[in-house]
């Protein structure tokens, strides 16, 4: 006969707006289904991990049953997220001197198997080097402001799987130096 399926919140949790129910029928059998109303609000790091949904089944006389059903909200993995950086140093730093840090961070903060940050420059041949998302000077003889006044270059963050790209603009001022007698 015509079954009708629905989902009640008794317990105010908010499952009625998470989750729908319908009917579907395959291979000649007809199935209650509860179904994700928006993806979006199921964010692993946003929501309750487990969710009990009550679905009602009822039939055109008004006779009722119900199922209880957790759900089990999953964790995937999301991209890092990092911004670009640019700054104004000194020329001539000494070797390991700290320029600056990248600001990068995870959505997956409850997951540290995905949370996890690994930073890498892309370029050879730059003048600087990462500790972890730290940047420091790598070879001073470089910062020379009459040589090269800026270095362009990218890194990657990567959490293992997902990566992001900043772009990373460091500029040398003209710092006075004192003469050389050759």
């Amino acid at each position: 006969g015509n079954l009708t399926p629905s989902l009640k919140d008794d317990n105010n949790t908010g499952v009625d707006s998470l989750f729908k129910v319908g009917m579907k029928t395959e291979g000649g059998k007809t199935k209650v289904v509860v179904y994700v109303k928006d993806g979006s609000k199921l964010d692993y790091e946003k929501v309750k991990l487990e969710h009990e949904v009550t679905v009602f089944i009822t039939d055109p006389d008004g006779l009722q049953d119900s199922i209880v059903r957790i759900i089990k909200v999953q964790d995937v993995n999301e991209a890092p997220v990092v911004k670009d950086f640019t700054k104004t140093i000194a020329e001539n730093l000494p070797n390991n001197s700290v320029v600056g840090e990248l600001d990068a961070t995870d959505p997956d903060v409850l997951n540290k198997a995905f949370s996890t940050l690994t930073y890498t420059i892309l370029e050879n041949d730059v003048p600087f080097y990462l500790d972890s998302n730290v940047i420091k000077v790598a070879d001073s003889d470089r910062l020379n402001y009459e040589r090269d006044s800026v270095f362009i270059f990218h890194v990657k963050v990567s959490d293992g799987v997902n990566s992001a790209t900043a772009s990373v603009t460091i500029k040398l001022s003209n710092e006075g130096e004192n003469p050389k007698i050759i």
